[in-house]
């Protein structure tokens, strides 16, 4: 992987705040665009700027095929299949329709960790609050890593959920998604990744 390559992509890391390149970790907070991307945005705005599939004339309907192509894209990149992909605005807003959505039962528990955005807990939060749910967390070890012993410890039957951030932009390490998926299906729990 050519990482200079890469952040050629990125028109905003090749700008300099006091003498330093940028590094960048807020993407929980917005994500960087790459050149195609911007590109593909003045494109939109430019040349067919039109409500996706809200209208017939002709703008409407190059937006609508548009978004179509790209969306056939990603779901050839991820495996996805048309009808079983649900697309949201933002990753804040998919995890809020996740935890208002599950048909959750009092004295369910949802098991997150001491590493996770705001945009997971919060949501989670404001269901314990309401005594709609039992909130438990695994806490990351000394390195800031998930804590996969911990998680044992605490995932149970009452578990219908688990909430684990992939890579904590906190610590930037990267939790073992396999083992946790393995183990809360074990259990019967579904599992949130942010």
């Amino acid at each position: 992987m050519d990482i200079e390559k890469i952040r050629k992509d990125f028109p905003i890391l090749n700008k300099k705040i006091n003498g330093k390149n940028i590094i960048f970790f807020d993407n929980s907070s917005l994500s960087l665009k790459p050149k195609q991307v911007i590109d593909s945005m003045n494109e939109y705005y430019i040349y067919y700027s039109g409500n996706l599939g809200h209208g017939l004339h002709t703008l409407h309907r190059k937006t609508t095929e548009k978004c179509e192509e790209a969306r056939q894209k990603i779901l050839k990149f991820i495996n996805g299949k048309k009808g079983k992909i649900i697309w949201t605005k933002n990753t804040t807003e998919s995890i809020n329709l996740v935890a208002n959505g599950f048909n959750f039962k009092r004295g369910d528990k949802v098991l997150l960790t001491n590493l996770e955005h705001a945009s997971t807990l919060v949501p989670f939060q404001k269901l314990a609050e309401k005594g709609l749910i039992d909130l438990d967390f695994v806490l990351c070890d000394k390195e800031g890593r998930f804590n996969l012993e911990d998680f044992e410890n605490k995932i149970d039957k009452k578990t219908k959920m688990v909430s684990v951030i992939f890579t904590s932009q906190i610590t930037g390490t990267t939790a073992p998604m396999k083992e946790i998926i393995k183990i809360s299906h074990d259990y019967g729990a579904k599992v949130l990744s942010d």
